[in-house]
């Protein structure tokens, strides 16, 4: 009778172990869970802020563009490990103990720059860092992919004037003076995929080089404190903003 029940319970000292298929339940219950996490959690998209910068023609005609660069981290299962200092010279470095996870793509992502108050401006463009180098409205991120999103725009003979970039076969379309800014001012950008499922908020200051009137962006995040680019974006889960909003 005993070898073909399935739970049962045993004593040892007085206490009780319940057991299932001979194993302790709680070992099945920690396996379960763990299975979930590695499934679900850690597999899904993380798109962190990994770098900007800016770039175009010199001719006072010409046009600069100003983004940021996006990834889809690889998930990790694992602990984390301190590095080895040596009369504070580092020896080794900080790392992980574990296994890489590929996680899943972030689908047909789209970006929107929005006012400080969250209404949207216009749809920004992504640009491919692979051939063919083109400027898109939608991207798919696979785990370890980077793309720029492009966000402002000057024409050098208008400095320090900027507005959203828009451009369509490298051409660059300037948009009305109601779209124009000519101050310093907050601004967020939003990415978000193609299903609804999540979303990630930046909010970042747009500021000018005293030396030839160029932008500066620095990320300010939810804390108050302030940093360029090289920053993980807030997490805001998409569904409950909008009933917040509601």
């Amino acid at each position: 009778m005993d070898q073909v029940t399935l739970l049962q319970g045993s004593t040892s000292n007085g206490a009780a172990i319940f057991q299932l298929w001979g194993i302790p339940a709680i070992f099945l219950v920690l396996g379960f869970a763990f299975g979930l996490f590695a499934s679900f959690y850690v597999k899904r998209p993380k798109v962190i802020v990994c770098g900007g910068g800016s770039g175009g023609a010199t001719g006072p005609d010409s046009y600069y563009s100003y983004g940021i660069r996006v990834r889809n981290i690889r998930g990790w299962i694992g602990l984390p490990r301190a590095g080895v200092k040596l009369f504070r010279w580092r020896i080794v470095g900080p790392n992980y103990v574990g296994v890489p996870v590929a996680r899943d793509p972030a689908e047909r992502c789209t970006a929107e720059l929005l006012d400080e108050d969250g209404d949207r401006l216009a749809f920004l463009l992504w640009r491919r860092l692979t051939e063919p180098y083109d400027n898109v409205q939608y991207m798919t991120l696979s785990a370890g992919d980077d793309a720029e999103i492009v966000l402002f725009a000057q024409r050098n003979s208008q400095r320090p004037t900027y507005f959203p970039y828009d451009a369509r076969n490298e051409v660059v379309k300037e948009p009305g003076n109601d779209r124009k800014f000519h101050e310093p001012r907050r601004f967020k950008v939003r990415i978000r995929d193609g299903y609804g499922q999540w979303q990630r908020l930046l909010t970042y200051e747009v500021s000018f080089r005293d030396t030839d009137g160029g932008l500066m962006l620095t990320r300010r995040h939810r804390n108050g404190r302030r940093s360029p680019y090289m920053q993980r974006m807030d997490w805001i889960p998409h569904r409950s903003q909008q009933r917040r909003r509601a």
